[in-house]
């Protein structure tokens, strides 16, 4: 009977083994990856916060640009340090590591199912503040605002020289970026940056309501003057505008000398090479500058009416005399200029007069809502922009801004309220809702994890009586086949594992990062670290866990064999 008995013990003891170690696993994944703490360690020691700053965004910044590879392209590999710098003062890697660790404490548990809510509240209003202030010492660097401010001006110069063919006078690339240069020089520019960024951000941040950021361009006019005068005084300046406005507008104020006094008719084509060949290009180039300037005052507020006077009467007798000439040609040698060249003369006025109405004309639209007109205004009382202007401009998208400036104030909360109205958003209503069924199952389970050990417990007590006779024995084969289970546990997750998993287990991670380039391969190495470290924490706590089960069923089985061999010292056994 006690041989049957003993079968039944062993045939039991085989089943208590297979089911312990799967049990035991169970536990470790819930004692690991079923525990916030455990992905708190593995960040901590992987030291991923630093990691980021230290070698993932640098990896990262080495191919980055800003641009589309044309010659405005910024390439942010050579300034990554001061990229960094802004990134590390705005969210440093202390802030980083307390608001990953709130997520991971506090949202576990409820995707878990320990936990029916959750509340994640990350601060955001002085990480704006410290962007903002990092972003401004960064700028005041000379290299970096250097290469931000080159590539702007490239950008706007390329943007303006490919839209020009409708202006009445173009600039080439070079030209433009020159005048922009001159007209907006680095210092006066990065002023008006830091300006808008101190407006901006008590309005980002709901400290304040509104916002007006003003650039004040009036100091900027001579500057602006000298380049006007320098550019138009260029012989392809002269050519575009005769070709662009000579025609309509000479044509408007000479109409009269179309005629000749002798029935000859001069067509407008013929009107406009005789002025042209009169008003060379000398006499334009020295009449540039003060037309220039009676603009300008008009611009700058020295003047309240806008009039140009354009002086005729030292090209009067010339203009007369090229007529004459045309025309004795037209009537085939006919000596005619003397006769008709004090006509002409008294036709042409001594000034030409163009007034506000005829350069708003030449210069966008008629009337006194013109191109002019609306320069002038910003001039004297400096280009405003304001919250209004902002949402205006956002359209529909406003919720956006008031969405993200509340966040900031507030802070970025996130409820279980958010995450099911995120899941219904993206992934569907039956996904969510099989997210939280999932997660109630996941938690009625841990909740009554323990219960897994009954039916081992139950066996390995009955294998305890079956194979023993005595208190004594009965201890014995219990502690023995704990001391065989813990045996078989630690060869699986020791040598074996160590001799046929974890060499496979290494091969594919070094082949994810090998495959891998640049920041990827970077992120990937850290990514491999972090799966071998964690692996090692699961199956080091397996084999310590077997070692622990291996002392004190081996303190079990001493126990067992001197109280048996007391009991059979004192008679008791028979």
């Amino acid at each position: 009977m006690i041989v049957f008995r003993r079968f039944v013990a062993v045939i039991l003891a085989v089943v208590f083994i297979a089911l312990y170690i799967p049990v035991l696993i169970i536990f470790r994944v819930n004692d690991t990856l079923g525990t916030p703490n455990f992905y708190v360690d593995q960040l901590r020691q992987a030291d991923m916060y630093n990691f980021l700053y230290d070698r993932a965004l640098p990896a990262a910044l080495d191919e980055a640009t800003l641009g589309d590879g044309s010659e405005g392209t910024l390439d942010l590999s050579k300034y990554k340090s001061n990229v960094l710098t802004v990134l590390r003062q705005a969210l440093p890697p202390d802030y980083l590591q307390t608001q990953v660790e709130q997520v991971i404490e506090k949202g576990l548990p409820y995707a878990l199912g320990d936990a029916d809510s959750f509340t994640i509240n990350i601060p955001l209003k002085d990480r704006v503040k410290a962007a903002a202030a990092a972003a401004k010492a960064e700028l005041h660097k000379q290299d970096f605002f250097t290469a931000i401010y080159d590539r702007m001006i490239a950008q706007v110069a390329e943007a303006a020289s490919s839209n020009s063919d409708s202006a009445p006078i173009s600039l080439d690339k070079g030209g433009l970026e020159t005048a922009l240069r001159t007209v907006l020089p680095p210092e006066w520019l990065i002023s008006q940056l830091d300006t808008a960024i101190d407006q901006l951000v008590p309005y980002l941040t709901k400290e304040k309501d509104h916002f007006a950021i003003k650039f004040d361009i009036s100091n900027r006019m001579d500057a602006l003057q000298t380049v006007v005068i320098n550019n138009l005084k260029k012989p392809e300046s002269y050519d575009s505008l005769f070709d662009n406005i000579a025609g309509t507008a000479l044509g408007a104020n000479w109409q009269s000398a179309y005629k000749l006094p002798i029935g000859m008719e001069l067509s407008s084509d013929e009107v406009n090479q005789i002025v042209k060949q009169v008003l060379d290009l000398d006499w334009y180039q020295s009449v540039v500058p003060p037309i220039v300037r009676q603009i300008f005052d008009y611009l700058k507020g020295n003047t309240d009416t806008l009039q140009v006077t354009l002086p005729l009467a030292d090209r009067k007798l010339a203009l007369a005399t090229a007529i004459g000439q045309l025309a004795d040609k037209k009537l085939l040698g006919s000596n005619i200029t003397a006769q008709i060249a004090p006509f002409i003369e008294s036709s042409i006025p001594d000034e030409w007069v163009l007034n506000q109405s005829d350069l708003g004309n030449v210069f966008g639209a008629g009337g006194e809502d013109n191109l002019l007109t609306r320069i002038r205004d910003i001039i004297r009382n400096g280009y405003t922009i304001t919250d209004a202007d902002l949402r205006n401009l956002l359209g529909s998208q406003v919720e956006t801004l008031d969405k993200a400036r509340q966040y900031i104030a507030d802070g970025l909360v996130v409820t279980e309220k958010e995450a099911h109205t995120f899941l219904v958003n993206n992934a569907g209503q039956d996904a969510a809702q099989s997210f939280d069924n999932v997660r109630k199952q996941l938690g009625t389970a841990r909740h009554w994890k323990m219960a897994l050990w009954i039916i081992p417990g139950l066996i390995l007590i009955g294998i305890g009586f079956l194979g023993g006779r005595h208190w004594s024995t009965r201890l014995i084969w219990t502690a023995a086949v704990l001391l065989a289970t813990a045996v078989i546990i630690y060869v699986i997750f020791g040598p074996v594992f160590s001799s046929a998993a974890q060499p496979q287990i290494d091969k594919q991670l070094t082949q994810m990062v090998n495959d891998s380039h640049g920041a990827a391969a970077v992120l990937n190495e850290k990514v491999a670290s972090l799966a071998e470290n964690a692996i090692n924490a699961f199956v080091s706590g397996i084999r310590r866990q077997a070692i622990i089960l291996l002392f004190s069923s081996l303190v079990l089985t001493v126990i067992g064999i001197v109280w048996h061999l007391d009991d059979k010292r004192r008679g008791r056994h028979t």
